[in-house]
């Protein structure tokens, strides 16, 4: 062990290639690699091995996945609060299966029709204090939910899958 707490580099060093885009690992593109010679701790080598096998990809493609995550641009996120931006960036991290679930999710009915409420209450006398901060709430969950479910489909669809699918009606709030 070093000073860092790091084993010899043989037993825990990773090799990753940074591509310059992700079409490189979907597509083929042929692009010119950048290569990085990367000693990692052991336990986080574990954790990024055990990722790679929960989204059926390589360590590299793993690795090259949370470096081009760490890597978004703040631009993207603009006018999203952070919470929710944090929130939905770590949908890169999941499993293809976690994901499909991810993006078919839809707010509880009782939310939906609170949420209703709330905006027709608003429209015709006002809201309290309360109902205001109530709104408020409800109004980041449904933030969170649809930022979710795009995400998921985005991150989808860069995998390769159909997600044609996902198109559904909304649910009817009567």
């Amino acid at each position: 062990m070093n000073d860092l707490g790091i084993a010899p580099v043989e037993f825990i060093c990773g090799i990753i290639f940074l591509w310059t885009a992700w079409a490189c690992l979907a597509g083929g593109i042929e692009m010119e690699l950048e290569m990085v010679n990367l000693p990692l701790p052991p336990q986080l080598y574990q954790q990024v091995k055990q990722r790679a096998a929960k989204t059926n990809r390589s360590i590299e493609a793993e690795l090259l996945a949370v470096v081009e995550h760490a890597l978004v641009e703040d631009d993207n996120w603009t006018g999203i609060p952070l919470n929710i931006a944090a929130e939905v960036q770590q949908l890169a991290c999941l499993a293809d299966e976690d994901l499909w679930q991810a993006a078919q999710q839809i707010a509880p009915r009782e939310k939906m029709k609170r949420m209703q409420t709330l905006v027709l209450k608003q429209q015709a006398e006002g809201l309290t204090v309360n109902e205001q901060q109530e709104a408020a709430q409800l109004q980041h969950y449904a933030q969170l939910i649809m930022l979710v479910r795009a995400e998921a489909a985005v991150l989808l669809r860069k995998r390769g899958y159909d997600i044609s699918t996902l198109r559904q009606p909304l649910p009817k709030l009567v």
